[in-house]
């Protein structure tokens, strides 16, 4: 029972941005220096995504993670996050509640969805 409780349990949350930050910093690096990648399909989405708009894409992953960080209170973290569910679509916002990471979004949808799917794994590990 102990194992499960420490995979399951939630990052401390001083560590959790830094980290996604240094793991999608990790991904854009591994993009830059793989010169046989044209493109790749990211989750969530149906279509393969050139290289530099899926670096631009992860680039503005961080920035979500850097605007929550420098939030002063949770009320702003759960404005952000309202801001991304309700610019998807209906049929994404369904799976958004009950789904989350294990959904696939539409296509149109997949960056918002990403973006508030990051936003709510942040508040799940205490921002």
């Amino acid at each position: 029972m102990n194992i499960l409780k420490s995979i399951f349990k939630p990052k401390d949350y001083r560590t959790y941005v830094p980290e996604k930050i240094t793991d999608i910093t990790g991904q854009i690096i591994y993009l830059r220096s793989d010169k046989t990648l044209t493109s790749s399909r990211p989750v969530g989405s149906f279509n393969l995504i050139p290289i530099e708009e899926l670096i631009s894409f992860q680039q503005e992953r961080i920035k979500v993670l850097n605007k929550i960080a420098k939030n002063k209170d949770k009320i702003d973290t759960i404005k952000d996050l309202n801001h991304y569910y309700n610019k998807m679509c209906s049929h994404c916002q369904e799976l958004f509640l009950k789904f989350r990471t294990s959904a696939v979004p539409c296509e149109q949808d997949y960056k918002t969805y990403s973006y508030a799917d990051i936003i709510q794994q942040a508040i799940d590990n205490g921002y």
